[in-house]
This record gives C-alpha cells, sequence and structure tokens, in this order.
C-alpha cells in the first residue's frame, strides 16, 4: 500500500511541476477496455491456452505541449507529435482455458489474479496535422487522425497463483517440473516499453473520440507469477499484455 500511494503522489507532483515549467494543452483522454496476458502460465504461444488471461483496464492521460498550438511557424515534428502522462490500471484473472491442456494436469490445475498500477511517458506520431485537426477540420475524412506511440512506464503490480491439487509451497511436486523455485506470488515492481496505435475522430473542437490497441512488454517475467525454467521448457520471451480501448478525448478551451 506504501508503494501505492508513492505512486499516485509522483503521478500528482510530475503532473504541477511539469505545468510550472511548460505549456500545458488543457488535453485529457479517459479510456477503458480489454486486456490479456500474454505469460509463461500454460503454453507459450499456444493461443487457447491464453485466452482465460484477461480482464479490464482503464486508463487516464494528460497531454503536454512545448508550443503554443496556435502557432503557424511551428515545425513539422511540432505540428505531428503530441507528448502526455499516462496512468493505468488493470486486473485480469490467470487461467488457462484450455480443457485438454496437453502440457498435463498440473500446468491446468495452476490459476490466480493479477493487478498493476503504471505511470508513463509517451510521445505519439500524429499523420494529420494536429493543428488542422484540432481547430479546422471541415470535412468528415479530415476529422480522423491516426496515430502510433511510444513510451517507458513503471509498473506496480501484485500477482497470485494457487493450485486445485493443493499447496504447492508445502508440496512443490504438485507443480510441473519447470515451476518447481520459479514462481513468485506478492507485490513487485518492475519496468514496461509500451507501444500504441490508434485513431481518434473529432466530434467538435471539445470532444475527440479514441480506439487504440496498447502493448505492454516487461522487462520482468514474473508478471503472471510463474517463469519457467528455460531449460526444462521454452520460455523464451519475458511476459506482455496487449489491450483494447475506447475513450473520449476532452479539450477544454
Amino acid at each position: 500500500m506504501n508503494k501505492l500511494l508513492l505512486l499516485f503522489s509522483f503521478f500528482i507532483l510530475t503532473n504541477v511541476s511539469i505545468a510550472q515549467n511548460f505549456k500545458v494543452i488543457d488535453e485529457y483522454e479517459a479510456s477503458i477496455g480489454y486486456l490479456n496476458i500474454q505469460g509463461d502460465l500454460g503454453i507459450r504461444n499456444h493461443f487457447k491456452t491464453t485466452l482465460g488471461n484477461s480482464g479490464g483496464t482503464g486508463q487516464a492521460k494528460v497531454y503536454i505541449n512545448f508550443n503554443d498550438p496556435y502557432d503557424y511557424t511551428r515545425s513539422y515534428l511540432g505540428k505531428h507529435l503530441r507528448y502526455n502522462l499516462g496512468f493505468d490500471m488493470g486486473y485480469s484473472i490467470l487461467k488457462p482455458s484450455d480443457p485438454n491442456l496437453t502440457y498435463g494436469i498440473k500446468a491446468n490445475a495452476m490459476s490466480g489474479q493479477v493487478y498493476y498500477f503504471d505511470l508513463g511517458a509517451n510521445v505519439e506520431y500524429h499523420i494529420s496535422n494536429l493543428r488542422e485537426v484540432n481547430f479546422f477540420a471541415s470535412s468528415f475524412l479530415s476529422n480522423f487522425d491516426p496515430y502510433v506511440g511510444v513510451g517507458v512506464y513503471g509498473v506496480y503490480y501484485g500477482v497470485e497463483l494457487e493450485s486445485a491439487l493443493g499447496n504447492f509451497e508445502k508440496t512443490p511436486s504438485i507443480l510441473p517440473t519447470s515451476y518447481v523455485g520459479r514462481i513468485k506470488n506478492g507485490d513487485r515492481f518492475t519496468e514496461g516499453i509500451h507501444l500504441e496505435t490508434g485513431i481518434r475522430y473529432r466530434f467538435s473542437d471539445e470532444l475527440q473520440f479514441s480506439v487504440k490497441n496498447d502493448w505492454m512488454f516487461f522487462l520482468d517475467d514474473y508478471f503472471d507469477g510463474v517463469s519457467p525454467d528455460p531449460k526444462k521448457v521454452e520460455n523464451l520471451y519475458n511476459d506482455w499484455l496487449s489491450k483494447t480501448s475506447v475513450g473520449i478525448v476532452i479539450f477544454i478551451q
């Protein structure tokens, strides 16, 4: 809980500091969506076993601009780049969903849950001229604004795994061989690389609608609670999650 409070405090103080030193466009985004985790619980790259690792997510962003949005002399990058701070939270169950899991009864007996909070900085490249989209869009097609983004996040998460066969801490033999000594329940902190693609639609000068896909690649392989021994089972990559979200963007004049 203390780590969570520190994370919230850092988010608020960072926003206040940036607002004092740079021009902050009064542009805010809120979104909700569906997430899916690709981890090590089940068989890696086996689609059915990761369908059960799914849940919901919510995100908020505050956008920052280093130039006056009304300035006609802005550079190419100034017309197409957006910067923001993002805060995200989510929850997912962890359960391989294939009842005929070929990896074995022991792996199929595993289940759990994970929640997370993250905070990070992003840069977005918008294909459309931001000034024209925000202030002068006049036709249906010119109201669309596709973009791609990248960012770096700090992630605080908590995970809890269990086995339907019993207490694996007391009886490790109920675990798949590659899981023994490779499970970490509890709260942890890691970093993540964030990628995003999306499209906005402008309803008015004050309101836009967004649809986007996000990917978070973790620098820690224990996001789903388990990191199987790579000498005994395929464990080539760290965990990652994907999100599909819809949201609204508000401009306060």
